[in-house]
């Protein structure tokens, strides 16, 4: 990211701003943007406006658990190592294909 005093604000850098996460030495040049481009300002205010409806509504579900009607039935339980694929599968796709090669290669001759 360019960081010339000079340099054009970009969209990433508006919603870095909106986030708070914006390098101190960019904010006052994005903070200059908004303030000579009221609906640009306008729209990011709307913006930061939802954000806080949806903390406000969601926040405090953020670190629950999932109820049990939501979590998937094949989801492995936290503890639980993951499954291993099966190692004979690459063996049986391969006698698969070769008897399909066979089948083929006897019904073409008879």
């Amino acid at each position: 990211m360019d960081t010339e005093p000079d340099a054009p604000v970009t969209e990433a850098e508006l919603h870095a701003w909106m986030d708070g996460e914006l390098p101190e030495e960019r904010r006052g040049e994005v903070e200059r943007h908004l303030a000579g481009n009221p609906d640009l300002a306008r729209r990011f205010e709307r913006y930061r406006a939802q954000r806080a409806m949806l903390q406000g509504t969601f926040g405090p579900l953020i670190d629950r658990p999932l109820p049990a009607a939501l979590v998937p039935p094949y989801a492995r339980p936290a503890g639980r190592p993951a499954v291993r694929p099966r190692r004979w599968f690459p063996a049986l796709a391969a006698a698969a294909v070769l008897l399909v090669f066979v089948a083929g290669g006897a019904g073409g001759w008879w």
